[in-house]
């Protein structure tokens, strides 16, 4: 039987990339930087190819659990919409150096979540954002005062960040964004 590559079928979005993958009873699972793919194994007419089983954007997975050894596992991610299972996962590498490899699907899955979740509300404020957005509720201001010393400061053009003069302390736009929203709300 001739054996084709998994990497051979899957579709990888604009700037997503693979980050590991383990074998499953049925094929592979793969974790990507923003889904976890299953993609089925079907070996049919005398060679190996894989279909798209299951893909789960990150954004959508509620928790991950597991059960069985540090070596095969059975993974549930649970999503909004539903339970998934996973039976059976176990390292791809096989054993190196004499040892099997632990699973580390969960770690790698929730710390890709943290991640992914991060990345998508980043959000640059910077001080001409921040003098633009007082604008328009119809507050003017030139000068704040210092959160650290209670100093003045005066209110930079641009950039993200202004030092107190008196004490030294950076003052992020974004903490300023955040304390005017609280006040105003």
């Amino acid at each position: 039987m001739k054996s084709i590559d998994w990497k051979d079928f899957i579709y990888l979005q604009d700037k997503e990339y693979i980050i590991k993958h383990w074998g499953v009873k049925d094929g592979v699972l793969i974790l990507t930087s923003m889904r976890i793919v299953h993609m089925k194994a079907d070996r049919s007419n005398h060679y190996e190819k894989f279909n798209l089983n299951e893909s789960i954007p990150l954004t959508s997975i509620k928790s991950v659990n597991g059960s069985g050894d540090i070596w095969r596992q059975d993974v549930y991610i649970y999503t909004n919409e539903k339970k998934i299972t996973f039976i059976g996962i176990y390292p791809k590498e096989g054993i190196v150096e004499g040892k099997m490899p632990r699973i580390d699907f969960k770690d790698m899955v929730m710390e890709q979540i943290k991640s992914t979740i991060q990345n998508e509300n980043k959000v640059t404020i910077d001080y001409s954002f921040l003098k633009t957005y007082l604008d328009k509720g119809g507050i003017l201001l030139t000068t704040l005062r210092c959160p650290h010393c209670g100093a003045p400061i005066e209110i930079p053009n641009g950039g993200n960040n202004v030092k107190c003069k008196h004490c030294g302390n950076l003052i992020l736009a974004i903490d300023l964004l955040d304390r005017i929203s609280r006040i105003t709300k």
